[in-house]
C-alpha cells in the first residue's frame, strides 16, 4: 500500500493535510504525522487539527497537484490498517472521524482548485478523550513517515 501511495505522490506538487484532535488518542494520527513531516519533505505540510476549513486559503495558494488528507478512518479493519480513500468515496462513506467538516471543506476547496484528492485513512483503536496513540497506529505512522521521508525529501 505504501508503494502505491509513494507512486501517486512522485514528482507532484503536494499538500499533506493532517487531521486529528490532539487529545483523542488515535484520532490525532493525521496531526501527529503532519508534525513529524513538517519541514522534512518536499511538500506543503499542514497540521489542521480538526478544522480543515481554516486552511482552505493556504491550500489554494499552494496550488497542489495532489492533496493527501491523513486522518483516522473507521474502516472495520485491524487497528493501524491503512487505506487510500478516493474523493468520490469520502462524502458517502462516513469513514473519517471528521466527516461533516471534511465534506464541506472538500466542496469549498473543489470550487477553487481541483487537485487529485484522497484520504490516507488509518484505522484507530481508541479515540477516547485523554487516550494515548495506540501501538498499532504509532507503528503505522512510523512506516508512513519513513516511506515519505525516503521518497519526498
Amino acid at each position: 500500500m505504501l508503494e502505491k501511495l509513494v507512486k501517486r505522490l512522485s514528482n507532484k506538487k503536494i499538500v499533506i493535510l493532517g487531521l486529528g484532535h490532539p487529545l483523542r488518542g488515535d484520532d490525532s494520527a493525521g496531526a501527529e504525522l503532519a508534525e513529524r513531516l513538517a519541514g522534512k519533505v518536499e511538500a506543503t505540510v499542514i497540521n489542521a487539527d480538526g478544522v480543515p476549513e481554516n486552511y482552505i486559503g493556504p491550500i489554494v495558494a499552494a496550488k497542489p497537484e495532489v492533496l493527501m488528507i491523513v486522518d483516522a478512518a473507521n474502516m472495520d479493519a485491524p487497528p493501524g490498517s491503512l487505506a487510500i480513500i478516493e474523493m468520490d468515496n469520502i462524502a458517502s462513506s462516513g469513514l473519517s472521524t471528521h466527516s461533516a467538516s471534511l465534506n464541506l471543506f472538500l466542496l469549498v476547496l473543489q470550487s477553487e482548485i481541483q487537485p487529485d484528492t484522497f484520504v490516507l485513512g488509518i484505522q484507530p483503536q481508541a479515540i477516547e478523550f485523554g487516550a494515548p496513540i495506540s501501538d498499532p497506529v504509532r507503528k503505522s505512522l512510523g512506516s508512513i513517515e519513513q516511506a515519505l521521508l525516503k521518497n519526498l525529501s
